[in-house]
């Protein structure tokens, strides 16, 4: 069965707006975002003039949505675990990978030869379920329960899983200088609160809190 034919449209039509504060401010910046989705996010950075080069990449094709807007310079269908891109290389300035690479058999290769499509000093904005999350940690340890879901941490379609310290392994695997890594609670229940604990803990149990973690990285 293709799980990524039953899921529910939200799954791809979402906005990404916790990586927006990461995208730098860059004269006639190019962009590929991997793994876009319905390609809101693109469409959005383009109608504001974030970027001036919108490409994207995913393994779902989506005849209706933004995929097919104007917006966007281009739009490829492709399964990154079995083929490369036909795109320029040395040519963007930002790479994004918003929750991808966990999809995928071999993400350290991936983002190794994605890297060879970024201008040197380019930009890499990453995001990457956390499975040390309490909640998760709680299922699998305390209820002996593994069971996947539609989406979130365990979705059927994650074929790896990563601590803080193993993506930040797979970023610096591909040769990248980490300039950041950063919690992100956006899609975890009672997010508020779970911010306000990690400010009052100065951070200490981010680890147990996050849902994902968002990394921005430099080609070397």
């Amino acid at each position: 069965m293709n799980y990524y034919n039953i899921k529910d449209s939200a799954y791809y039509n979402n906005l990404r707006t916790d990586i927006l504060p990461y995208i730098p401010v860059l004269q006639d910046a190019k962009m590929l975002d991997v793994g876009c989705s319905a390609g809101n996010t693109l469409c959005f950075l383009k109608e504001k003039k974030a970027i001036s080069e919108a490409v994207g990449v995913d393994f779902v094709d989506m005849p209706e949505s933004n995929q097919r807007n104007p917006l966007l310079d281009r739009f490829m269908v492709a399964d990154l675990n079995e083929e490369k891109l036909d795109l320029p290389t040395e040519h963007f300035d930002i790479l994004l990978c918003a929750d991808v690479l966990e999809h995928l058999i071999d993400p350290w290769s991936v983002l190794n030869f994605l890297k060879g499509y970024m201008k040197p000093s380019g930009l890499v904005i990453i995001s990457l379920p956390n499975i040390r999350e309490f909640s998760a940690m709680r299922k699998i340890f305390f209820k002996g329960d593994f069971q996947y879901a539609p989406s979130g941490i365990l979705d059927k379609t994650h074929m790896r899983f990563f601590c803080k310290k193993n993506q930040v392994g797979l970023v610096e695997s591909a040769n990248f200088r980490i300039e950041s890594v950063q919690p992100s609670f956006k899609t975890c229940p009672l997010q508020k609160r779970r911010k306000l604990f990690s400010t009052l803990t100065f951070g200490i149990f981010d680890q147990f809190l996050a849902q994902q973690y968002i990394i921005t990285a430099r080609k070397v």
